[in-house]
């Protein structure tokens, strides 16, 4: 075997000692090795056991595809149908599930990361991976032994996340010739340079957006893959009930994401949500869809089930429901109401909080959420709309407030359960916040006694959430 063919820059070897005002960490210490190799590669063959998995991954092939906001809208949001029967185990899924797709990064970026640190004329070229004989760290579980730089790069390491460990930036100091960049660097990764640390990661650069900032910094490929964490597969809540479509097809729903530029360089779109809008042409005109998935109709994602979590709706259909959600946290309460309306059990109320920007343009699956007012299936909607000019709620939030001693009642007299669905560190919190008044309002106690009232609840899961960060 021979050493695989990319430049190795030496590294600058900073001495501590000529930055006497500022305490470094230590400068993580090379564990990986590769050399070629003349083994042919499997790009999908998983030797990786994801965590939280209920079956091994599989692919599933597109069925059909519906934007579901107006086109005008800030955000697009999308549905997916997806055939999962090619999954060797036979899940029994149910509303409140969730799988999670194999999503690569972007070709593009794999490009420019790999030209930026001169390593794209041997982006196809298999290697080894080995452990250097002088370390204790082992090879990452998530890093094929045999494997090229563009599958790493492409499907095992995250490149659109920093980590942001000092020690990292300490790393990148030790191959940037520029001596005012690493300078910089050295001062980011020291303690010294706590606040400008936290600011830069607040802006959640992606490594190439760190390579055009620190323009001479050009640390060796071994180096990056060695620091890289893991690219996680992309979990999405199941929009649909098995009682409905079977358990041959799943529906999943998703917003493109757009992470804004923060830091000088070009914006960028989220992993998961860029791709599968790639992917299926969703951002093309309904005729080219279509086209598109007629002509490329086996077009195929890797997926797996996600073991199930305690956001299921209960046993009996006659226990009474509050669900709780804002934009696409809705998607798994559409899978909840497809199920009720499929089951001929009698039924409790089931009453509807939900918030998005503006009805006309961001209010998903409006009408089916109208037909299941009018068949009963819903009990009510109350509908929050935060860039409407004059709507009875701006937040979901606010409708909850309104309605508070109806939330309490049916939780507290008459054994109901709240779901909530959204973001962790803005929905979530506000509609905790929101809970808590409610409860303190309803019961005559202190939002203290409310508080430990609401820890109770979710230690008897009868508040269940689903949050993402």
């Amino acid at each position: 075997m021979l050493l695989l063919e990319t430049d190795n820059p030496e590294p600058i070897h900073v001495n501590p000692e000529v930055y006497p005002d500022l305490k470094l960490p230590t400068l993580p210490s090379s564990f990986l090795n590769f050399v070629c190799s003349y083994t042919s590669i499997n790009p999908f063959n998983y030797e990786y056991n994801f965590i939280g998995a209920a079956s091994e991954p599989f692919l599933g092939t597109v069925v059909s595809t519906k934007l579901l906001t107006n086109v005008d809208a800030v955000k697009s949001t999308y549905e997916l149908v997806l055939d999962v029967s090619k999954c060797n185990e036979k899940i029994a899924f149910q509303p409140g599930d969730s799988v999670s797709l194999i999503c690569p990064n972007n070709e593009d970026l794999v490009n420019s990361i790999l030209n930026r640190i001169d390593c794209i004329a041997q982006a196809e070229t298999p290697f080894e991976l080995s452990q250097l004989p002088e370390s204790k760290k082992r090879i990452p579980l998530h890093l094929p032994k045999i494997s090229t730089l563009r599958h790493v790069f492409t499907w095992c390491i995250d490149i659109c996340s920093v980590p942001f460990k000092k020690a990292f930036f300490r790393l990148l100091a030790e191959y940037t010739y520029d001596e005012n960049e690493r300078e910089k660097l050295l001062y980011l990764s020291s303690r010294q340079g706590n606040s400008e640390f936290e600011s830069l990661r607040d802006k959640k650069p992606s490594l190439l957006d760190i390579f055009q900032m620190f323009k001479s910094c050009k640390p060796p490929v071994i180096r990056i893959i060695e620091s890289l964490p893991m690219l996680l597969p992309r979990p999405f809540s199941i929009a649909s009930s098995p009682l409905e479509t079977g358990f041959d097809q799943i529906k999943i729903v998703y917003t493109l994401v757009e992470i804004e530029n923060s830091v000088g360089v070009d914006s960028r779109k989220g992993v998961a949500t860029a791709y599968l809008t790639n992917k299926f042409n969703l951002g093309a005109t309904l005729s080219d869809r279509l086209s598109s998935l007629q002509i490329h109709d086996t077009k195929c994602i890797s997926l797996f089930f996600r073991n199930p979590t305690s956001f299921r709706m209960p046993t009996s259909y006659s226990t009474p429901l509050v669900l709780i959600a804002a934009g696409t946290g809705l998607s798994p309460f559409i899978g909840f109401l497809d199920q009720r309306n499929a089951a001929e059990d009698e039924k409790g109320e089931c009453h509807l909080f939900f918030g998005c920007r503006n009805k006309s343009l961001d209010y998903i699956y409006e009408s089916k959420i109208e037909h299941y007012i009018s068949n009963g299936i819903l009990t009510s909607v109350y509908t929050a709309f935060s860039r409407d000019e004059d709507p009875k709620y701006h937040y979901v939030t606010d409708a909850i407030r309104d309605n508070g001693q109806l939330i309490c009642d049916l939780v507290i007299n008459n054994n109901g359960l709240i779901y909530i669905c959204g973001d962790v560190y803005n929905m979530v919190k506000d509609v905790n916040d929101a809970l808590i008044d409610c409860i303190a309002d309803f019961k005559s106690i202190s939002k203290n006694e409310a508080r430990s009232e609401i820890i109770r609840l979710r230690a008897d899961n009868l508040i269940l959430e689903d949050a993402w960060i």
